[in-house]
């Protein structure tokens, strides 16, 4: 390996880990109303996630939209819905469940009954691509994992993050594993 492939896989793991922080200290979990409609569950989002300028807030809420008119992600078989996307929005990857409170679903007909509407975000910047793979391992492990979907649904914070530390921890060895720094 020379020194420059070596500079470049440090430069990754770098933002691996960063991301990996970022996911861990910037997940909340939210009660909304149960009565919440999408276009109002997009605008409270939007507010919560942003990095603190208004044009943030629209950037990252026409995001959102965007992606889920693109192609939805409300899966009510499943009981919730996975909203993600890449946005100028934030600064920092991030994921934001909400849940209506005492057990109840989201009323909406748009959510179809879901009992969990969960937010993932990545910055849209020079490092996208590896903050997508990483986003990736949660994208996964709601599909695979449903021990992981049922703590989301069940609302415990320190649940989902001990959970979510899990899924990073072996994503981040598998990574290791898979660049060879020998």
């Amino acid at each position: 390996m020379t020194a420059h492939d070596l500079y470049l896989r440090a430069g990754m793991i770098r933002t691996v880990v960063e991301d990996i922080r970022d996911f861990l200290d910037e997940f909340a979990i939210y009660t909304v109303p149960a009565d919440i409609t999408f276009p109002d569950l997009v605008d409270f989002l939007g507010h919560a996630a942003a990095a603190n300028a208004e044009t943030d807030v629209e950037a990252l809420k026409a995001d959102i939209v965007r992606r889920e008119t693109e192609y939805s992600m409300v899966w009510p078989d499943q009981g919730y819905a996975l909203f993600h996307c890449k946005t100028e929005g934030v600064q920092k990857t991030s994921i934001r469940v909400c849940l209506p409170a005492e057990g109840q679903c989201l009323q909406d007909p748009y959510f179809q009954g879901i009992r969990a509407a969960i937010l993932m975000l990545v910055p849209k910047d020079s490092r996208a691509v590896i903050h997508a793979d990483v986003m990736s391992a949660f994208t996964m492990a709601f599909m695979k994992d449903p021990d992981f979907v049922a703590a989301v649904k069940a609302g415990d914070p320190d649940d989902i993050k001990e959970r979510m530390a899990a899924i990073l921890q072996t994503y981040l060895q598998k990574l290791l594993g898979d660049l060879e720094l020998a």
